[in-house]
């Protein structure tokens, strides 16, 4: 009983996301005798006005903007997996650099080592995650998750899977191809990712670049 009560602890740390019609949020839910509860992000939910996959620099038009809330570099995800980030915001509509982006990179962990998420081009439904050591054994199917170390996005939220799994002759890291939860090209709905602490985290990293 003693450790089912702590495994339901430690779960009810996780991010619990809670949708309304035509609003939602994510709150941060801590369990810990005397530890305090907070929002750590605002979900704005959005339709997909235009959406390209075949360019090699690709972009998604969704129909929300600054009245709404939306702020540049905002994350967006969906419910099966991540979209893109947020570059371009007006009143009413916002413009994301889709995944499928060269300039895109995606922090994400595979069995607990963090990577970068990258689109090589070729198929919509497939990137390549880039960092992973030898030391690491990934295996196909193994699930890639956002790491949480990136301010946009949501720990822990789904990417995909992976596809593919080498390791080229004479290097340290894996060549490992990852199959996208969500098809880039097969989204009707979107939710946009707004950190509400990415000033003051932002604040901290840039007294550190003088250092």
């Amino acid at each position: 009983w003693e450790n089912a009560a702590l495994r339901a602890a430690l779960m009810n740390r996780q991010t619990l996301s809670v949708s309304l019609l035509d609003t939602a949020w994510t709150v941060k839910i801590d369990s810990l005798p005397g530890a305090k509860s907070f929002p750590s992000y605002s979900v704005i939910p959005a339709e997909v006005v235009t959406n390209s996959v075949t360019g090699s620099n690709n972009w998604v038009m969704l129909n929300r903007g600054s009245a709404d809330g939306v702020v540049r570099n905002s994350g967006v995800i969906a419910r099966e997996g991540v979209i893109g980030i947020v570059r371009h915001v007006d009143d009413h509509f916002c413009l994301a650099m889709s995944v499928l982006h060269q300039q895109a990179k995606i922090s994400a962990v595979l069995r607990g080592q963090l990577g970068s998420m990258v689109w090589a081009g070729g198929d919509p439904s497939v990137m390549l995650l880039n960092d992973i050591p030898k030391d690491i054994e990934p295996h196909v199917g193994d699930t890639v998750m956002t790491s949480g170390y990136s301010s946009m996005f949501p720990k822990k939220h789904i990417i995909g899977r992976v596809a593919s799994v080498e390791l080229p002759k004479g290097s340290n890291f894996y060549a490992i191809q990852v199959k996208l939860a969500q098809h880039p090209g097969r989204m009707e709905q979107a939710f946009i990712v707004n950190n509400l602490f990415t000033s003051q985290i932002d604040s901290l990293q840039m007294q550190t670049k003088n250092e």
